[in-house]
């Protein structure tokens, strides 16, 4: 009976386009900075170079959005709480839209909705995705000031429903690299959507 109902979850998480990026596992983080010098437009209205909002950060967190992934939708209020526990400390969020559909306008009316405090940015062409390796949506990427990648996986091992009592993968991330460690996972275990290109 178990087996069954994880047998249909697992194929409606399919029929979502929902992908289990368990590969990040398998790729060791490069050791080169990986940010390309980039900028790309806000729904703040402003222009955002990529590597100067590294440089200026404690640390940058990257998070592909897609405003029809159920699993994006599902992070947002998790996303508004770790922007609100980090931010004071230096912790830069913004959210990137790689998909082939995207626009500016239509992701402004999505910042708005979804009471993000940070902008989500347009990444024309996914330029920014083929850079890091971006594959799903809810992917989240930190870097440091000098552009290293110190993380890559999901937010948390939440699908559409978010448990409160399962891991959150990016909060450890961030506790763990400010207080000078590498992070206690790697994320792999976290979903998402594909981006579609």
């Amino acid at each position: 009976m178990h087996s069954r109902v994880l047998a249909n979850l697992l194929l409606a998480g399919l029929a979502l386009g929902l992908a289990a990026p368990s590969a990040a596992a398998d790729k060791p983080l490069p050791a080169a900075p990986v940010l390309p010098a980039l900028t790309l437009a806000g729904t703040d209205g402003a222009s955002h170079a990529l590597r100067a909002e590294a440089a200026k950060a404690k640390l940058l967190v990257i998070t592909f959005f897609s405003s029809k992934c159920p699993c994006q939708r599902a992070h947002d209020p998790r996303l508004r709480e770790l922007w609100s526990a980090w931010h004071a400390r230096g912790v830069v969020f913004l959210a990137v839209d790689s998909e082939a559909d995207s626009s500016l306008e239509h992701d402004k009316q999505q910042a708005k909705a979804r009471a993000y405090p940070y902008p989500i940015l347009a990444d024309p062409g996914g330029k920014l995705a083929d850079a890091l390796g971006a594959r799903y949506a809810t992917e989240t990427m930190i870097l440091d000031a000098a552009g290293h990648l110190r993380y890559r996986g999901g937010i948390d091992a939440s699908t559409v429903h978010i448990r409160q009592d399962g891991p959150i993968f990016l909060r450890d991330a961030l506790a763990d690299l400010a207080a000078g460690h590498a992070p206690r996972d790697d994320g792999s275990k976290g979903f998402g959507c594909a981006i579609r290109r």
